[in-house]
């Protein structure tokens, strides 16, 4: 629907389709709410490895990452190390991924919603 302006006798109307400019900000906001959940289990991960001890060397715990898709709405999260799969499959500590996101689902709505009020 294009801008126009109807007149009358003694009023205009002014009609303005501001979809585009909404649909880009929603665009955005989605973008921020996902590296911004990114962030937030990035901190959430690592703090399941340190309270679980699952913690040697600390390279478990910095190889930790996500990846944005945008187009899906997707955060992908894990570890590029070969044995990340495997303390979290049979590590007698318990699993560190699971909980990081499973356990703080609240902590993600959060961060959403406040991004979203911005």
């Amino acid at each position: 629907m294009a801008n126009r302006n109807i007149r009358g006798q003694n009023y205009t109307i002014r009609i303005e389709n501001n979809a585009p400019i909404i649909k880009a900000e929603l665009k955005r906001k989605i973008g921020l709410m996902l590296i911004a959940i990114g962030e937030k289990w990035r901190t959430l991960v690592d703090k399941e490895i340190t309270v679980r001890r699952i913690v040697d060397t600390g390279a478990l715990r910095r190889s930790m990452n996500y990846k944005v898709d945008k187009s899906a709405k997707k955060v992908r999260v894990g570890s590029p190390l070969d044995y990340a799969t495997k303390q979290e499959f049979d590590n007698p500590k318990g699993p560190y991924l699971k909980p990081s996101i499973l356990d703080y689902k609240e902590s993600y709505k959060n961060v959403a919603e406040h991004i979203m009020e911005e």
